[in-house]
């Protein structure tokens, strides 16, 4: 099936996300990696025709804007709080967060597709 009217995300796990956000901080892409993907990109904007709107540029804006609206949600894990005391609140307050997003901050293959959506939205756009 193609299409799916609604698309589950996982439940919000505080462990899970912790970890997650530790590991990303730590992560080296590979030069090979990094080529692989400069490579595929610059495919892509030779797919896009030279429209005066609806062209690469307009594409690079989008996934720009993508990615800052990403950057804007707040993640469950990057909340702080003072002692443990507070962890019970933390926790509840990090699941209504992950709640509130649909989960799209737990969810780097969601980031993903919205910013991979964003690159090629208008690949055969006709200009009209």
């Amino acid at each position: 099936e193609e299409v799916k009217e609604i698309i589950a995300l996982p439940k919000f796990d505080r462990k899970i996300a912790k970890r997650q956000k530790r590991e990303w901080e730590n992560i080296e892409v590979p030069q090979a990696v990094s080529d692989q993907l400069h490579a595929y990109v610059t495919a892509i904007a030779d797919l896009y025709p030279n429209h005066p709107f609806h062209n690469f540029q307009h594409a690079s804006h989008v996934v720009m804007s993508t990615i800052k609206h990403l950057n804007r949600i707040v993640a469950p894990v990057d909340l702080e709080m003072e002692d443990e005391s507070d962890q019970y609140v933390k926790h509840k307050t990090a699941a209504a967060l992950h709640d509130h997003t649909y989960g799209i901050t737990s969810d780097p293959l969601t980031q993903f597709a919205c910013v991979f959506s964003a690159l090629i939205h208008d690949v055969d756009h006709p200009g009209i």
